[in-house]
């Protein structure tokens, strides 16, 4: 499995800043939980669901919205699995 190099985690972090703070701190600790083994398929989910609005994006982090309920785009494949991982590190606490 390829991964992302330092500065690409850099630059694909800088494109996932959102509008709303929370969305912002959410996304930052999936950063901090990966930055050394992101794959290329996180990257792709994580822009795909960059395309999402900030209220939505932040209704599926929250596990408000279930994925099958956004219509467009529809998160499948590497956004889905994104996903997951995302609201895996919401739940659980970053081992120090």
């Amino acid at each position: 499995m390829e991964t992302l190099n330092a500065l690409q985690v850099y630059n694909l972090r800088g494109r996932c800043r959102r509008g709303i703070l929370e969305n912002d701190l959410l996304l930052e600790k999936f950063f901090l939980t990966y930055q050394n083994g992101m794959s290329l398929d996180m990257q792709e989910g994580l822009l795909q669901l960059m395309q999402l609005d900030d209220g939505i994006l932040l209704d599926l982090l929250l596990g408000k919205v279930h994925p099958h309920q956004v219509e467009v785009p529809t998160i499948e494949g590497a956004a889905l699995k994104t996903l997951e991982l995302i609201r895996q590190t919401i739940l659980y606490p970053i081992p120090l």
